[in-house]
């Protein structure tokens, strides 16, 4: 049983905005105490940032093998405890960043401990080069005797001499302490160096490679077994760099104002219109729908509203083009979308959209019976038309790229793979199942380029029928000579699905206990669950089945707060009575992963 969620405008996705991954899917389990605790000052805490803020958790394990964890804050931001570990410590952070999915590391010795220690990029090159080997190895089996203070600052400033024009161009010097240092994810200082570096790890051959991000000529490479590699980055034009660098904040600035509209209730229509170029148009919706979204006092707009404010400020850089008037930049968001901004002179920064008329999303989803303990984890691709008329019935969609049949996949508009993609509607949905071994063809950071063809003359074996079409292999369409190109875009997957074995991700529902639901048929539901460390609340749902018929559909879904963990509300009696309800509650994990757990009354 899987469910479709779609969103209800495509917008939702534009303004998201919020690498390298060594790894790191699930959250370290905490073992039992170590016999020699801290004694000192008992706090480690600093910023976790890529640029922009890393949201997801902390996990510091200390030399006796005991663990510490906690959530990062909106603004990158963590604090924890360290009075039961045993110095000294490796610090792990994962989650999403600029629409990346990350997991980094940095290190603390026994001065560090009630003072700053960051986790960026950075300071996961500076313990790696420290260990020999990429952070993934080093924090699974870590070697504590090399986390000397000696070793860390000697592998600091190579660092910061192999980047001193850039440092230099940030107006930071090559002194600057790129672990300890006290910063702001903000876009300014540390934080704007780190918005225009680009690293990227190879843990396969644990060579890391850094680029300066808005020009790929500029890159050293980073041998992590070997300190010979001491050669500075290309020379960084300064006036370009900080122009760059001014420019990025003034797309922060932007932003912020924006975010500041909503402060004493929903703005006026007038009040936001400045904020949309007059062509924006983004997966569908045009300059007239994002006005009226952002204006609207319907409650399910102000959701909607909320949910992307909610976000601001938290985006990653892609081009910028001052060349050309207006000027251009490309941000990604949360989700790793694409959103084009213009400045002119008269209207400043303004948003202009993707210049999509529909929308394409790839992202996996999993969920877990938990009283059998069996998981179903889906690679899901949709795509989502929110103008209502820009997908047709005889419109069909080919999906290419990692992990899907060499020939493609299909998504067309009839009941496929449990998702009734009938005639009419307007999100459509397409999915594979994967396990532990397929999860990893399905890398992380991949795109996927989905085409849209329509059937002009209905030559094409797309119209409603049962398996005329094998949705998983595009080679069994029969396309027309005259089926035209329509358009196409390219999605990119944060993370990879999650493997079946990796169970740390679930949430687990504490009341009502599988056994107690078994029966139940309506009433008020009291449900409570946990979190995992670094994941979040969604919806609280239930479902009805029919063990007669065999059917299964989805009676309420009750939206809740990313940090809940109870909500009480009323089943509807029974569809029949062969029907039972089954209990779901949807969340999502540190890499903004669909799970969901549930529990059944038959």
């Amino acid at each position: 049983m899987r469910k479709q969620k779609v969103k209800i405008l495509a917008v939702i996705t534009m303004i998201g905005f919020v690498g390298c991954s060594s790894g790191g899917d699930s959250p370290p389990q905490a073992v039992p105490i170590a016999t020699s605790p801290v004694t000192s000052s008992t706090l480690v805490s600093g910023v976790v940032a890529t640029g922009a803020p890393l949201v997801g958790f902390v996990a510091v394990k200390g030399s006796a093998g005991n663990v510490a964890t906690a959530n990062i804050d909106a603004q990158g931001k963590y604090s924890v405890d360290t009075s039961n570990l045993t110095l000294p410590l490796v610090l792990y952070a994962s989650g999403i960043s600029g629409g990346k999915a990350y997991s980094i590391i940095s290190a603390a010795t026994i001065s560090d401990v009630g003072n700053t220690v960051n986790i960026t990029p950075l300071t996961d090159l500076i313990v790696s080069n420290v260990a020999g080997s990429h952070s993934e190895a080093f924090f699974n089996n870590p070697n504590y005797t090399l986390l000397s203070a000696n070793n860390l600052t000697a592998a600091k400033d190579v660092l910061a001499l192999r980047l001193e024009p850039m440092l230099t161009a940030a107006g930071l010097g090559a002194g600057f302490d790129l672990m300890n240092a006290a910063f702001n994810a903000d876009h300014t200082g540390y934080d704007a160096l780190l918005d225009l570096l680009d690293v990227q790890v190879d843990t396969t051959t644990n060579q890391a490679t850094i680029t300066y991000a808005l020009d790929s000529a500029i890159t050293i490479t980073d041998d992590l077994t070997t300190t010979a590699d001491a050669t500075p980055i290309g020379a960084v034009n300064t006036g370009v760099f900080q122009a760059n660098g001014a420019i990025i904040q003034e797309i922060n600035a932007f932003m912020l104002s924006m975010n500041a509209l909503f402060a004493n209730g929903t703005p006026a229509a007038a009040t936001v219109s400045p904020f949309f170029t007059a062509g924006f148009l983004h997966q569908g919706t045009d300059n007239a729908a994002a006005v009226t979204l952002f204006s609207s006092t319907l409650p399910a707009h102000q959701s909607l509203t909320a949910n992307i404010i909610a976000t601001f400020g938290a985006f990653s850089i892609v081009s910028i083009d001052t060349t050309v008037n207006p000027q251009l930049a490309t941000i990604r968001s949360s989700d790793s979308k694409l959103m084009n901004l213009e400045k002119s002179v008269a209207a400043g920064w303004q948003l202009a959209g993707d210049g999509h008329v529909w929308g394409a999303e790839a992202a996996p989803e999993s969920h877990l019976d938990q009283a059998t303990g069996t998981v179903i984890n889906n690679f899901l691709l949709s795509v989502d038309d929110a103008s209502g008329v820009a997908i047709l019935p005889n419109d069909y969609f080919i999906i290419t790229g990692p992990g899907v049949n060499a020939n493609g996949g299909v998504i067309v508009q009839y009941d496929f793979n449990n998702f009734n993609n009938a005639v009419g509607k307007t999100a459509l949905m397409w999915s594979i199942d994967v396990t532990d071994v397929t999860a990893l063809t399905f890398p992380d950071g991949a795109d996927y380029t989905v085409t849209r063809y329509r059937d002009v003359n209905g030559d094409t074996n797309i119209v409603a029928g049962v398996n005329q079409v094998n949705v998983n292999d595009a080679s069994t369409l029969i396309v027309g000579l005259v089926d035209t190109l329509i358009d196409s875009q390219v999605v990119r997957l944060v993370k990879r699905p999650i493997k079946p074995s990796e169970t740390t991700s679930y949430i687990t529902i504490t009341n009502p206990t599988t056994v107690g639901f078994l029966g139940f048929t309506s009433g008020t539901i009291n449900a409570a669950w946990t979190l995992p460390v670094g994941s979040r609340s969604g919806t609280v749902d239930l479902s009805e089945f029919d063990s007669a018929a065999g059917s299964f559909v989805w009676l309420v879904e009750n939206e809740v707060a990313d940090t809940a963990t109870s909500f009480s509300f009323l089943a509807p009696a029974p569809t029949n009575i062969t029907s039972k309800p089954g209990l779901y509650v949807f969340g999502y994990d540190v890499f903004n992963r669909v799970t969901a757990t549930h529990i059944n009354s038959y």
